[in-house]
């Protein structure tokens, strides 16, 4: 069967994750680690602008990171080609200047939504991967909020908690190939602001606080129970392939301690978390993406 060829399973070469930018200070370095291995990082080049606080979105081809503050609020957004490593390449520009925002994507487009600009807004934008431009816009949220997070099965994306200013544990869901305002997907487990998200085709864990929780993407309702991080986090962040979720800790609560430690969990099951490995820098509030994640389908 073709599809065999062409699949998104850990058997295939696919598999780089991707952390940029982020704060210890303002950093522009980009990660990357191989998420079917455990290992550190290494450096993979650099962002065009240095900054904290952006979102990373990928097709299978190419990385995208939108956003961020320098510290003042950035409208670039960069690429660059996952396969290779070098240093990224402007893009284009979001439709506002905005931090902490959430983002996705599907095979061919990618979302941005919410964040700071410099109060809290809903609007989402989006671009086309293949191509490069600025974004246009695609819709609403049902809340206007920041610190959310993003994840994706190859039709629909959600964007998760928030900040609104009160921590929101609503998530949220839109249909990639089309434009439109989002509908609630369901609660989760917490009210969580500096959410991290992740996915396979199928499923989306959800990191919160100290909680992870996990959604079917193909149905709608509340997150469930899958387990604990070993502390309290914030500004973290994940990526994934179709069996795991690499989270980039960030910064450990209450502690106020930013750490380079990366953890990961087999996303078809519920339970534990284990140490994947180290960042090449402590920071907290990167941009993550990978070659592989559950918005990139079958084929």
């Amino acid at each position: 069967e073709w599809k065999t060829v062409n699949s998104f399973k850990d058997t295939g070469n696919r598999g780089r994750g991707l952390f940029a930018g982020g704060e210890s200070p303002v950093v522009g370095a980009i990660d990357l680690i191989n998420i079917h291995s455990q290992g550190n990082a290494t450096n993979f080049g650099n962002l065009s602008v240095s900054r904290r606080l952006l979102q990373g979105f990928s097709s299978a081809i190419r990385g995208l990171w939108g956003g961020g503050s320098t510290p003042s609020n950035s409208d670039v957004i960069d690429y660059v080609t996952i396969a290779s490593e070098g240093d990224a390449i402007d893009f284009g520009n979001l439709t506002a200047s905005t931090d902490q925002t959430a983002a996705l994507s599907s095979s061919t487009r990618g979302l941005v939504g919410g964040g700071e600009a410099p109060s809290n807004v809903n609007t989402i934008s989006y671009v086309e991967i293949n191509t490069l431009g600025n974004s246009v816009d695609f819709g609403d949220l049902t809340e206007t909020k920041r610190g959310h997070s993003g994840m994706a099965s190859p039709t629909r994306g959600l964007f998760c908690g928030g900040n609104t200013p009160s921590s929101s544990s609503v998530n949220d869901t839109i249909t990639i190939a089309s434009k439109g305002n989002a509908v609630k997907f369901g609660d989760n487990i917490t009210k969580s602001s500096g959410t991290a998200s992740s996915s396979n085709t199928t499923r989306g864990i959800i990191f919160g606080d100290n909680k992870i929780s996990f959604v079917t993407l193909a149905s709608e309702g509340d997150a469930s129970f899958f387990g604990e991080l070993s502390t309290k986090t914030s500004r973290s962040m994940a990526v994934a392939s179709q069996t795991r979720a690499v989270i980039a800790l960030g910064n450990l609560q209450p502690a106020d301690t930013n750490v380079n430690t990366m953890d990961f969990v087999t996303i078809a099951s519920t339970g534990g978390i284990t140490d994947f490995g180290d960042l090449t820098t402590a920071r907290k509030s990167t941009g993550g993406c990978s070659d592989s994640h559950g918005g990139l389908g079958g084929f």
